[in-house]
């Protein structure tokens, strides 16, 4: 929540939780409990209680704008520039018709490049990064990828895949085949 404070002017607030978080402020605060009690408060600080903090008095001596943050049961804030280090993620899977868009990817060390007879066969490559097939214009058919995507003579396909990949299509025509390996 934030709240703008005016220089020596005191602005109630009631806390629901037993923390409270300062997340930004440009200058420390002092929060006065209805005991009397008053707590200065500098930015990133979090004040804890054994109960409710409930209705407090938020006091500034300048004028600005704070940002501030509280609940019930424990927290620790976020630290800016923490490492963090990762030892173990659970699998995860892609569920059916999911994309998953990259904003980098590692750049090829290999490529391949051959012409093939049907039918044809590619094997799963892991290393695979992507695979361009072309169909000459002079083929008499057109040629199915895993038996039901047509690709017509002169056709131009790219596919960012490392599965296995089967081509038929008349015995007499032919696909140029460019794969790029990480």
């Amino acid at each position: 929540m934030k709240f703008t404070l005016q220089e020596n002017q005191p602005y109630p607030v009631t806390i629901s939780g037993s923390w409270l978080w300062l997340r930004y402020a440009s200058a420390p605060i002092v929060m006065e409990t209805v005991t009397g009690e008053r707590v200065t408060i500098p930015q990133g600080s979090v004040i804890k209680n054994n109960e409710l903090l409930g209705r407090v008095l938020l006091h500034s001596s300048e004028s600005q704008t704070i940002d501030v943050e509280f609940g019930k049961g424990d927290f620790q804030p976020p630290s800016d520039g923490q490492r963090v280090v990762i030892e173990l993620m659970p699998p995860m899977e892609i569920a059916p018709n999911q994309q998953v868009k990259t904003k980098v990817q590692p750049k090829s060390s290999a490529i391949d490049a051959q012409e093939l007879t049907m039918p044809a066969s590619l094997e799963e490559n892991l290393t695979r990064q992507k695979i361009t097939i072309r169909t000459p214009s002079d083929n008499a058919e057109q040629i199915l990828i895993n038996g039901s995507y047509p690709l017509l003579a002169g056709e131009l396909i790219e596919i960012e895949s490392t599965a296995a990949i089967e081509l038929t299509g008349a015995e007499t025509d032919r696909v140029f085949i460019l794969e790029c390996h990480s």
